[in-house]
């Protein structure tokens, strides 16, 4: 629950020195992804687009490897974890 706060006004700090500058949907994408989902998605965006002129379909596959590691893994997670306080020894 602390790292929205904090990534918001490291995002304020940040984009003083920046250009371009993070957005609010660049932030919302960086809060769901966790450390490596940040980490991936902050050099997905320092990608110059002449250079690298995939960068849309990398773009694609980052965001869909955030939201698979968010959702899905978190969710067998949370259910392995309920399982095994069902069991009785």
């Amino acid at each position: 629950m602390i790292s929205i706060p904090v990534l918001l006004i490291l995002t304020v700090v940040i984009n003083c020195g920046r250009l371009p500058k993070l957005t609010l949907v660049d932030q919302f994408v960086l809060s769901y992804g966790g450390l490596r989902g940040t980490i991936a998605f902050s050099l997905l965006l320092s990608l110059d687009e002449d250079l690298f002129p995939m960068k849309r379909m990398y773009f694609t596959a980052t965001v869909l490897v955030i939201l698979f590691t968010n959702f899905i893994m978190v969710g067998v997670a949370w259910l392995s974890s309920t399982e095994t306080k069902n069991v009785h020894i």
